[in-house]
C-alpha cells in the first residue's frame, strides 16, 4: 500500500515530510519548498502534535481527552504521550480520522490555540467542552482517513497521498501565531502613510445625486457594517456621503477591525489605546491589513505567519458554529433539519427553528 500521510484536523497542513530543495537535492528538479522563502526552524512547530481522543471506560461511560506530545507514524497512524487518566489503558499508537473505531484528531498545538480563541474567546484551553468538540471532529470525519469535511481555505492545501512541498506554498506551513510583534507594527501605523488625509469641502456641491444622502446615519452606519473591506473602500468612493460620514468616525472602524479581523490580534490590541490610533487613517490602515494578510500562493516574508492564521482562523469558525457544549455523541452534520439546528450555538436555534416551521408551513400551503 505504501506509504500515506493525514492531516491536521484543524489546518489540514501536514505532520511531518517538510523539505526544501536543499534536502531533496539537485537531482529531485524543482520538488520542495524555496529555501530562500523558508528554513527549517520555520516548519519545527508542525513535527510534533497532539490528538483528540475518546477514551471508553471498561466499566460504562467514557470522556473525551488530549493526548500529551506525539509524532506521526505513517498511514494513519500517530504514536503519542498518554493523557492524565487515571487507569487509562494505552496502546501508545492510534489511528486518526476513523468514525466508526473511536478514532483520534491530530492537531498542531498552535492551530489549537487558535480553535480555542475562536470557540472561546479566551487563550484558556481549559474552556474548550472536549467531548462536544470530539462529537463535531466525529461527525466531520471524511471517508479518507485524511482530514475533515471542512472548507480550508483559498487557496486550499493539496491533500496528496503525501504532502506536496511545492513551490509558492510555503505560507502554509507557517506558524500561524507568529505574526508581527506589536512594536512593529506600532512603527507601520506611525508612520506618514496612514496619515489622515485632508478633504475639501467643496466636492460635496458638485455631488449631483446621492441615494445615501437620504438616509439616516445609523441606517449608513448599519450598511456599511455589513461589507467586506473592498466593497467598503468602493462604496466610499462612489457616496460622497458615506465617505464624509464614516471617514473620521473611528468607532465605525474599529467595529470593522474587531468584525472583519479578529485574528489579527497585535491590531486588535492596538485598536484598544486611542492614543496609538487617534488622527489616523483608519479606512486606510483597514484596507492596508486586509491585502497584507491575504492568503495567496507565492506570498514571502514576515507575514506569511499572518496569511496562514487568517486561513486556519476561517475553519476555526466552521468548527465553532457546530461547536455547543453537551452534543449528543455521534451528533450527524448530514442529519436531519432538528439535528443540524441542535448543532448550532444556543443564540441561533431559535431563528433556525423558525426557518423549519416557515419551510413546513409554505410546504403545506
Amino acid at each position: 500500500m505504501g506509504s500515506w500521510d493525514c492531516y491536521c484536523a484543524i489546518c489540514s497542513g501536514p505532520l511531518c515530510r517538510v523539505r526544501t530543495r536543499e534536502d531533496y537535492g539537485e537531482d529531485q528538479g524543482e520538488d520542495g519548498y524555496d529555501p530562500n522563502v523558508i528554513c527549517e526552524e520555520d516548519f519545527e512547530w508542525i513535527r510534533t502534535l497532539y490528538i483528540l481522543g475518546y477514551y471508553s471506560n471498561p466499566s460504562g461511560g467514557g470522556k473525551a481527552y488530549i493526548s500529551g506530545l506525539g509524532t506521526y507514524m505513517d498511514q494513519g497512524s500517530v504514536s503519542v504521550e498518554p493523557p492524565d487518566i487515571p487507569n487509562f489503558e494505552w496502546t501508545m499508537e492510534e489511528y486518526c480520522y476513523d468514525a466508526e473505531e473511536n478514532g483520534v484528531f491530530p492537531f498542531h498545538w498552535s492551530c489549537f490555540e487558535l480553535l480555542v480563541r475562536s470557540v472561546t474567546g479566551t487563550d484558556n484551553a481549559d474552556e474548550i467542552d472536549k467531548d462536544a468538540l470530539y462529537n463535531v471532529m466525529n461527525g466531520l470525519a471524511g471517508d479518507g482517513f485524511t482530514n475533515l469535511k471542512l472548507d480550508y481555505g483559498d487557496p486550499t492545501p493539496s491533500i496528496c497521498q503525501v504532502w506536496n512541498c511545492e513551490e509558492g506554498g510555503e505560507f502554509f506551513v507557517m506558524e500561524p501565531t507568529a505574526h508581527l510583534l506589536e512594536d512593529a507594527l506600532s512603527s507601520i501605523i506611525a508612520s506618514k502613510k496612514f496619515s489622515l488625509p485632508s478633504s475639501s469641502q467643496e466636492l460635496g456641491s458638485c455631488v449631483k445625486n446621492d441615494p445615501f444622502s437620504k438616509l439616516p446615519y445609523e441606517l449608513v452606519y448599519k450598511i456599511a457594517c455589513l461589507l467586506p473591506p473592498d466593497s467598503l473602500a468602493t462604496l466610499s468612493r462612489a457616496s460622497w456621503t458615506v465617505n464624509v460620514s464614516l471617514r473620521k468616525d473611528s468607532r465605525f472602524w474599529k467595529e470593522c477591525f474587531r468584525r472583519l479581523m479578529p485574528w489579527f490580534f497585535e491590531i486588535q490590541e492596538l485598536m484598544k489605546r486611542p492614543e496609538k490610533v487617534e488622527g489616523k487613517d483608519l479606512k486606510g490602515m483597514l484596507l492596508w491589513a486586509d491585502k497584507i494578510s491575504t492568503p495567496r500562493l507565492g506570498l514571502t516574508g514576515p507575514l506569511m505567519g499572518l496569511a496562514n492564521c487568517r486561513r486556519i482562523w476561517g475553519v476555526c469558525e466552521q468548527l465553532a458554529k457546530i461547536y455547543q457544549p453537551g452534543l449528543p455523541r455521534g451528533w450527524n452534520p448530514d442529519g436531519t433539519w432538528a439535528e443540524r439546528c441542535q448543532a448550532y450555538r444556543a443564540e441561533d436555534v431559535v431563528l433556525f427553528e423558525g426557518l423549519g416551521q416557515n419551510q413546513n408551513q409554505n410546504q403545506n400551503t
